[in-house]
């Protein structure tokens, strides 16, 4: 019984993943590429030169900055949840209340 040389052995083995990664790239390259779409069937958008503001959302506006404007003090609260992964890499949802 004749032992193979592990030598030869392994070049074969080498050349084979060689050989199956070349196969594999000229397949991907000899896909169809996609075409792109002219540019004549994109759709047309006019925007005018100054945009218009309507006069009820200014008035809300002013009447929400009087307010701020006018108070001595502001007080909130702020609810925030942020994630992070555990040693078992779930993730943990962590909330920090904020006044």
């Amino acid at each position: 019984m004749k032992v193979p040389n592990l030598r030869n052995l392994t070049t074969a083995i080498a050349a084979l993943g060689l050989l199956a990664v070349t196969s594999a790239n000229a397949q991907e390259s000899q896909q169809p590429q996609p075409v792109p779409r002219p540019l004549q069937s994109l759709p047309v958008v006019l925007l005018p030169d100054k945009p218009s503001l309507e006069p009820k959302a200014l008035a809300i506006l002013k009447s929400a900055s009087d307010r701020l404007a006018a108070a001595r003090t502001m007080s909130f609260t702020a609810v925030a949840t942020y994630e992070s992964p555990a040693r078992t890499l779930q993730p943990l949802a962590y909330t920090v209340l904020s006044e």
